[in-house]
């Protein structure tokens, strides 16, 4: 079946330097979907190739079917699923995952791109992200995948508000080794200072924990740790939870299971 022929392209969202994403009517199954799809810009693909660098749209489709196998490894409701794939022999491979109305980059700013504050999200609300967050990541982690690109962006709430993690086209695992090959993977000011030093054996389960903490400090205080403004005074156990997430020696952060 034809790409067109199953998927009614709703619109065209954020998309990366070798995918596409859209927001599809999935025809076949009758729901709305988000459809990624591997596609390379013919101009750049070609300029690469002028300076010989002829295995480039290889490493990128590499990239993108390394994201595909770890989205589809982790089931967990805190985690986004894959509900549908191209054949492995598509010239253009592609995902479906269930759309999500929004996330939680625009329930914090109205937009997915950050601002420099937002209102403090109320303490009950942000122990909610942070504790389903904590189990999802578990789940992550328990397979054998660290995310490395925990923030705002990649967290999808559903219609009960629920956070979702989405988007594993930064992660580090065995199953995917593709992935490991990424240069100073995340996003600032989330991405823990073990990422910035561009050893993938450096990196674990806890940068994930780190990306929570920064998270935590931005839901609580409506600013990243390093913009100045209000600070966590680790007065209960929540705000000492964010505290020690945040420290720059992975050995003094805490497991997710305090959290939880």
């Amino acid at each position: 079946m034809h790409l067109a022929d199953r998927f009614e392209i709703l619109a065209r969202l954020d998309g990366g330097e070798h995918t596409e994403l859209f927001h599809c009517r999935d025809l076949q199954m009758g729901r709305d979907v988000a459809l990624k799809r591997f596609r390379v810009k013919p101009k750049r693909a070609r300029r690469r190739a002028k300076r010989g660098d002829a295995g480039h749209e290889d490493r990128l489709r590499g990239l993108f079917l390394g994201e595909l196998v770890l989205t589809r490894t982790v089931d967990h409701p805190g985690v986004v699923p894959v509900i549908a794939t191209s054949s492995p022999d598509d010239a253009d491979p592609w995902f479906a995952m269930p759309w999500y109305p929004s996330d939680l980059a625009r329930d914090l700013w109205g937009q997915r791109v950050p601002l420099p504050e937002t209102q403090p999200t109320p303490r009950d609300r942000t122990l909610a992200i942070l504790t389903g967050l904590a189990m999802a990541l578990d789940a992550v982690h328990a397979a054998g995948i660290v995310h490395r690109d925990v923030k705002p962006q990649n967290l999808l709430l559903d219609d009960q508000e629920q956070a979702v993690l989405c988007d594993f086209g930064q992660a580090l695992s065995a199953d995917a080794p593709v992935l490991q090959a990424i240069r100073n993977p995340g996003t600032a000011p989330f991405a823990a200072p073990e990422q910035r030093s561009g050893d993938p054996a450096a990196v674990d389960g806890r940068a994930d924990i780190h990306a929570m903490g920064v998270l935590g400090h931005l839901l609580l205080t409506g600013r990243h740790p390093d913009a100045g403004g209000p600070a966590i005074a680790g007065g209960d156990a929540l705000e000492k939870w964010v505290l020690a997430a945040m420290a720059d020696d992975p050995a003094n952060r805490p497991a997710l299971s305090d959290l939880t």
